[in-house]
């Protein structure tokens, strides 16, 4: 619904709107924040965006209760009752004069009676009316809730929003249309690029959503306007952190080649899309395999951004796949792509880091050889460096995935994690 919550229809929204759009928007940050990735700090953020916009939207709300068409009726069938009962009193009154008059005024008096009826009527259907379209909204709401709820969260968080292949025409024309403020207005630009991101199953970065989830209360309360001023400073901030942990094998993409690079990939919809697939089904086979072998039921830290490629991969292939129009294909491939680049490059910089520590003694013999047969397989780490080249338009290179592969290597050639052998503490013993 944020889509109709944030489109007005007026050209200058009141006041009361866009605080009611810019609560609602916070309200779902925070949670998806706090769901995703809860913390005590997160999970608190959550309760004060709740607790800001639960007043304002009931009062908001409230005016557009379907009975209030139901009361309208009711007016209007009390209006009827009066002007019948005005009637009859004529009536009565004309009947002292002339019996023909007071024929006609009854008369005029049994069809206002017969019009208050028929709109009491109208009324009591009304009612009905509303009260089986607010069951059934509902029972449609709590199906749509509750229809997911199987699949893990950061899953979801993966997905269009809608599930259809396009959004739907009044959604379009809400998010698209002359005064939604999301479009409109500059301090509503980056709830307009989160929003999307949640559209495409691209959010935006999460520790960049959990900056903005955990601004305090105070700042909150000074409008739109001032949280924007305080987001650029967190986004700024952000970027520059980004930048200079980004290690210089993951360039920065450039968006005009970017482009051209998606419609070429949409030339050859059915190759991209196993590409992508195998890809995809490539990092998780090795994975499980190594967990498999490995006396671990988790990779090590600097490696969990590996475990998020499989996801990214299959939303590439997904959208190739979809019954999208070509523009809508490109906008969501271009995303997704982009997001893609982020994850290696961010895998590519907790390596950087991890190799450039010791890793003597960090893992057991067990674990060194699992790497060796899985994650570092010369066989993996080929498919793995031109799947991503291949989707990024990047040509294979040495300095492809060089920190995986160093630190790979640093593995195999560090000294394993000693085992401790315990010997159980044996009863004393004396001579007889």
């Amino acid at each position: 619904m944020l889509p109709v919550v944030t489109h007005s229809r007026k050209s200058v929204p009141s006041d009361k709107f866009k605080k009611l759009a810019f609560l609602k928007a916070r309200a779902i940050l925070v949670s998806g924040v706090a769901g995703n990735a809860p913390t005590p700090e997160t999970d608190s953020a959550a309760r004060s965006a709740a607790l800001s916009i639960r007043s304002t939207a009931e009062s908001a709300l409230s005016a557009l209760s379907a009975a209030d068409f139901a009361n309208s009726a009711f007016s209007a069938a009390d209006f009827a009752n009066s002007a019948a009962l005005s009637a009859a009193s004529a009536a009565d009154f004309a009947a002292d004069f002339a019996a023909d008059f007071a024929l006609s005024a009854l008369s005029a008096a049994d069809s206002t009676l017969s019009a208050a009826a028929s709109a009491l009527s109208a009324a009591a259907s009304a009612r009905s009316a509303a009260a089986s379209a607010r069951s059934a909204a509902d029972s449609a709401a709590r199906s749509a809730a509750y229809a997911d709820t199987e699949q893990p969260l950061t899953e979801l968080f993966m997905l269009p929003i809608w599930p259809e292949p396009t959004l739907p025409d009044w959604m379009q024309s809400a998010l698209e249309g002359q005064h939604n403020i999301f479009a409109e207005a500059p301090e509503y630009a980056f709830w307009r690029e989160w929003y999307d991101g949640l559209l495409t199953g691209n959010p935006l970065d999460w520790e960049l959503q959990r900056r903005v989830a955990l601004i305090p209360d105070e700042h909150w309360e000074q409008g739109p306007e001032h949280i924007a001023k305080e987001i650029k400073k967190i986004q700024d901030k952000f970027a520059r952190e980004q930048q200079a942990q980004r290690p210089e094998s993951v360039p920065e993409l450039e968006k005009k080649s970017l482009i051209q690079h998606v419609q070429k990939l949409l030339q050859s919809p059915q190759n991209t899309e196993l590409t992508a697939i195998g890809t995809a089904e490539a990092i998780e086979r090795v994975i499980s395999e190594y967990k498999t072998n490995a006396p671990a039921n988790c990779l090590p830290d600097e490696l969990e951004h590996l475990e998020a490629l499989p996801d990214l991969f299959k939303a590439i292939a997904t959208t190739t796949a979809s019954q999208l129009d070509q523009s809508e294909k490109e906008k969501a491939l271009l995303a997704q792509i982009e997001a893609l680049n982020e994850k290696v490059a961010q895998l590519e910089a907790a390596l950087k880091t991890a190799k450039e520590k010791t890793l003597n003694g960090r893992f057991k013999v067990a674990a060194i050889e699992s790497f060796g047969k899985t994650i570092g397989s010369a066989w993996f780490l080929g498919a793995l460096g031109l799947g991503t080249c291949h989707f990024l338009g990047l040509p294979p290179s040495d300095i492809t995935l060089e920190n995986l592969r160093g630190y790979l290597e640093g593995m195999q050639n560090a000294e394993p994690a000693v085992d401790v052998q315990t010997t159980p503490a044996l009863p004393r013993t004396t001579d007889t």
